[in-house]
């Protein structure tokens, strides 16, 4: 058991900032959202943040990337239809790590940080280059292979126990056309917002290790693999 848990002060401001910005109009169909951790904090004597990347290369993930229910798809379609806001991801003097919620993107901003682009050159007779560009890509949602959590653990003294609560998440993009590039946090989604889209989808699992889950039950129950990247506490 990891010791993890933290305040939530951007994640009331992150609250705040998704429930002005999400359009009121839902085309989520009725599903049951699995309840969300409320701990009672006069019992909470230690928490902490933590960011961890989930790898959809390890066997216990490897369902995030079916290609019949694939965990980027559902949110980029979430996001061009209004049903969840992303926001930026990108760090600023305000907002150092980047994931405090506090810009939105539009949805073909949002998409466009899951494209990358190439130097397309343009050469004479001669083969010199005359000019040189950067071209988008077309988007391959197979290109997705990492997501970033960031979650809050409770240490509750009367029950004795740890419990997370996920407060966003991230898929990771890479950019190959930069040379030692690294996956960064493309954009972050407020999860509990995207708790109603996570209910409507069920998770397809050729190893059936998450049958009859759906999305927001496998990441409330954390039946996911991922490996802790940072973590603040106290």
């Amino acid at each position: 058991m990891k010791n993890l848990i933290f305040p939530l002060l951007c994640c009331v401001v992150a609250g705040a900032c998704a429930q002005d910005t999400t359009p009121k109009k839902s085309n989520i169909p009725a599903t049951i959202v699995a309840p969300a951790v409320s701990p009672n904090m006069a019992n909470v004597v230690f928490s902490k943040r933590v960011w961890e990347d989930i790898d959809l290369s390890e066997k216990l993930n490897n369902h995030m990337a079916n290609p019949q229910t694939r965990l980027v798809d559902i949110l980029v379609n979430a996001i061009s239809s209004g049903e969840l806001v992303a926001y930026d991801a990108r760090p600023s003097k305000n907002d150092p790590d980047g994931d405090s919620f506090a810009k939105a993107l539009s949805p073909i901003e949002a998409k466009g940080r899951l494209i990358d682009s190439s130097l397309v050159m343009r050469r004479d007779a001669n083969n010199n280059v005359i000019s040189s560009a950067m071209t988008a890509m077309p988007y391959n949602a197979g290109d997705i292979v990492k997501f970033r959590i960031k979650e809050d653990y409770y240490f509750d003294k009367q029950r004795s126990v740890f419990e997370p609560k996920i407060v966003g998440i991230a898929p990771m993009f890479k950019h190959m056309g930069i040379a030692n590039a690294d996956y960064t946090p493309a954009f972050w989604i407020y999860f509990p917002s995207a708790k109603p889209v996570l209910a409507a989808n069920q998770v397809v699992d050729a190893d059936n290790v998450a049958v009859g889950l759906t999305y927001d039950e496998l990441f409330t129950k954390h039946i996911f693999q991922a490996t802790i990247v940072k973590q603040t506490g106290h």
